[in-house]
């Protein structure tokens, strides 16, 4: 399921992004600036989302343009990725993934995703 509208994040939404962004790395506490307030939209059936940043903070300092990630298994074995996107100094995707690129089954408890 996709969305032509930006909304608010759903706590599920929120709590994922919040264990992505447990562990400090560089850009991190702009990239937490940044979501306060933010909107997003579902942009693709795995949950992957894009985000629409009102912040004018930018997060100058990150190395990459995927600073932080997770992953963990879906009811089938198959490992589902989080790759949180910054473009522009701007966060821009959370990616949801599966490796065999097959769809998420179950959506796992933000708690059981590791980083990776």
């Amino acid at each position: 399921m996709t969305d032509s509208l930006f909304r608010d994040l759903t706590l599920n939404e929120e709590s994922t992004i919040e264990r992505l962004l447990a562990d400090d790395f560089p850009g991190r506490d702009q990239i937490v600036e940044q979501l306060k307030g933010c909107s997003v939209r579902t942009i693709d059936e795995n949950g992957s989302l894009e985000f629409q940043v009102v912040s004018p903070v930018k997060a100058t300092s990150t190395k990459s343009r995927v600073p932080t990630e997770g992953e963990v298994e879906d009811s089938d074995g198959i490992v589902i990725h989080f790759l949180l996107h910054v473009v522009d100094e701007t966060v821009k995707e959370l990616e949801v993934y599966k490796e065999d690129n097959s769809r998420v089954k179950t959506f796992p408890s933000p708690g059981a995703i590791r980083k990776s």
